[in-house]
């Protein structure tokens, strides 16, 4: 990992409260994950007034009875585009529990920054092999039209 990119990351992690977990943990959690759900119910009512204030609390331990400490980011890399160079991006790591059973959800943080920097080195590349092959083309003009989604290929020779 770059220099750049790991502080770009841990960046990231700093914005969102993110942990990112090892792939160690992710594993081990497969295998093996309890939650301990506990729920609690307060109503206070002011009886001069009828206003009443209602709050529900709901708590996950681990199996040791403490709250839980899970890694809620993990790092992927992945092409953008096919056959295209892997780009490390944040991916959310979170469970929900529902009855009896958990499930695990994970979703790319910020998918648009990926794109544009894969898009930026694919229109780089094509300029460069256009260059070599004796075209030029209007880097700045293609970039503009594909932001506003016309994007039509233009040569000069």
């Amino acid at each position: 990992m770059t220099g750049t990119t790991s502080n770009r990351l841990i960046k990231t992690a700093q914005q969102i409260e993110g942990r990112y977990g090892q792939l160690t943990q992710l594993l081990a959690m497969s295998k093996q994950f309890q939650v301990i759900e506990s729920s609690d119910l307060k109503v206070s009512t002011n009886r001069d007034t009828g206003e009443s204030e209602n709050q529900f609390l709901n708590e996950h331990k681990g199996a040791d009875g403490k709250p839980l400490n899970i890694p809620n980011l993990i790092i992927i890399a992945i092409p953008v585009f096919m056959g295209g160079a892997p780009y490390r991006m944040p991916v959310r790591f979170r469970y929900h529990k529902s009855g009896g059973s958990v499930k695990f959800i994970m979703s790319i943080y910020n998918p648009e920054k990926a794109f544009e920097a894969a898009f930026k080195e694919a229109v780089d590349e094509s300029d460069r092999i256009a260059h070599i092959h004796g075209h030029t083309r209007s880097l700045i003009s293609l970039s503009d039209r594909w932001e506003q989604g016309s994007v039509t290929e233009t040569r000069t020779e």
